[in-house]
């Protein structure tokens, strides 16, 4: 089955992006709270991930107390590994999220898409057309 990692720490948007119907029955979702440990999990699972979908600002540094990074240092990473599959990042955060768009193409990742998240349902369009076009674009 496909695998969508998912960097996320908001269980509210997570149970959303779960229920998401398109996206629920054709794909296995892996979820992360900390970008440390997706980026780890990253550098030995790239090649099994289909797409990737990235917030930018993570709150659970201010529950636990520990430090999770945020989608900026996920974009890094990918950025020197170039990957083959869509990314997608979710986050409204206006100023930080088109800086981790510009720093995925311009590192040539092959498609990333900038799109507030607005809801589970939207999410799971946006994953389909994603994984369905294949070209570069940016969403509003």
């Amino acid at each position: 089955m496909p695998l969508i990692a998912v960097l996320e720490d908001d269980t509210r948007r997570i149970a959303e992006m779960k229920s998401a119907t398109t996206v629920q029955a054709e794909f296995e979702l892996c979820f992360f709270n900390d970008a440390y440990e997706m980026t780890k999990w990253l550098s030995s699972n790239l090649n099994s991930v289909s797409l990737l979908s990235l917030d930018c600002d993570l709150d659970a540094t201010a529950i636990t107390g520990v430090e999770c990074g945020s989608g900026e240092n996920v974009s890094a990473f990918l950025a020197q590994h170039i990957p083959k599959f869509p990314i997608i990042i979710h986050s409204s955060n206006a100023l930080r999220a088109p800086a981790m768009h510009m720093e995925l193409a311009l590192a040539g990742c092959p498609t990333v898409m900038l799109y507030p998240f607005f809801d589970g349902k939207q999410w799971g369009e946006d994953v389909c057309k994603a994984l369905n076009t294949g070209r570069s674009s940016v969403g509003t």
